[in-house]
């Protein structure tokens, strides 16, 4: 299998952004000739030149043009792909079972419960009241059935808040 050349997208996007292999070398933070060397190493791998590189300067062969043209849209949408990662990563969200005797949902959870969800509007409660002893691995296997089909339908993953960070929050916030 024939591996798709990617790694040296980058560094090109950089070269032609920038104007020179010195000036991406110091925009992605690295060494001139090991912008060099990827830079290369792409070319040898699609088979064509990309740029033509005088001690002045690049210029951007047909095949380089045409490289930016469908590469730097799509590297943008990469890059904005893995920020929104990054952002659903820092965020509370999810379901958060709690099974728990009436007078435990009064005296702890009710008084708080308004401010709770207003931090966290993403996280979904699912209070469960019973008086009686409740084998939770029993009840919630069904449960987990559910919510893994739930979460394959979800539109991304997220962290989920679990009880001790409930019970943190009730206690100490």
């Amino acid at each position: 299998m024939t591996r798709t050349p990617i790694s040296g997208i980058e560094v090109f996007l950089a070269i032609v952004r920038e104007g020179s292999l010195r000036a991406a070398a110091r925009s992605l933070g690295v060494g001139a000739p090991a912008v060099s060397h990827q830079l290369k190493a792409l070319e040898r791998r699609i088979g064509v030149d990309l740029l033509v590189r005088t001690t002045r300067s690049i210029e951007l062969t047909d095949a380089g043009r045409a490289l930016l043209a469908g590469a730097a849209p799509a590297f943008e949408e990469i890059i904005d792909a893995i920020e929104g990662t990054r952002e659903i990563g820092k965020s509370n969200t999810g379901t958060l079972r709690l099974t728990l005797p009436r007078s435990a949902y009064k005296m702890i959870i009710a008084p708080v419960l308004a401010d709770f969800q207003a931090q966290y509007p993403d996280v979904c409660l699912d209070l469960s009241i019973d008086e009686g002893l409740v084998d939770i691995e029993v009840v919630s296997a069904a449960s987990r059935r559910q919510e893994r089909r739930r979460l394959r339908r979800d539109s991304g993953p997220g962290l989920r808040l679990g009880p001790f960070w409930l019970a943190f929050y009730l206690l100490f916030l």
